[in-house]
């Protein structure tokens, strides 16, 4: 496929699932609700319980509401990390601490996306955490583990940054989003992050 015309594909899916999405989410019942069953489907999956670290994505409006996975996680005694950006297509993860209230550790940062303090210690991707797994938004994802972002590149920057003693990535990366967003195919290239696993409100599954 030419790659002007997997840009238009990609940029058609990504109009068409925004308006789906907010749709979804005009209703905060739903929202609120789809939430809660895919940070259940989470946090009750293998991939949780072996996670010793988690790096997860403080949502926007329109997407799955992880604050419960967060809090959670921290107190479930694991590592969690929340993204900052910076640059074009380029972000890092910090540590959150937690003995302090996750609230008083985020601010408002680019596109209003609250974001940690760059005081906190960073997430080394030289040395990437071992049993660790990435929770990643986006636009549309399919069964076989392609993923639509929203087009600024930073999960697929992120990931490619990453190196470990085994993998060039971390053992899961897992798309945590409303089951309206998984489809049979999404276009993509071999440049695009390949997920491990779905979690959203009707239950965790394995790509493939």
């Amino acid at each position: 496929m030419e790659q002007s015309d997997l840009v238009s594909q990609k940029d058609a899916l990504r109009r068409e699932m925004r308006m789906h999405i907010k749709s979804f989410c005009a209703d905060s019942q739903n929202r609120m609700k789809a939430s809660a069953d895919a940070d259940r489907a989470f946090l009750t999956s293998e991939v949780y319980q072996n996670a010793e670290t988690v790096l997860l994505f403080v949502p926007l409006p329109d997407e799955v509401n992880t604050s419960y996975i967060i809090e959670t996680a921290l107190a479930d005694g694991k590592r969690v990390a929340v993204p900052c950006t910076y640059g074009e297509g380029q972000m890092d993860f910090y540590y959150l601490d937690g003995n302090r209230p996750v609230s008083g550790q985020l601010t408002a940062g680019s596109y209003g996306i609250f974001e940690p303090e760059k005081t906190a210690e960073k997430v080394d991707t030289l040395q990437f955490p071992p049993h660790a797994a990435i929770a990643v938004p986006g636009l549309a994802f399919s069964k076989d583990g392609n993923r639509l972002g929203r087009g600024k590149g930073y999960y697929d920057t992120y990931v490619r940054r990453i190196k470990n003693e085994e993998l060039n990535q971390p053992p899961a990366l897992v798309a945590v989003c409303f089951s309206l967003q998984v489809l049979e195919s999404v276009p993509h290239n071999n440049f695009d992050l390949r997920l491990t696993h779905i979690a959203d409100d009707s239950g965790f599954f394995v790509c493939g």
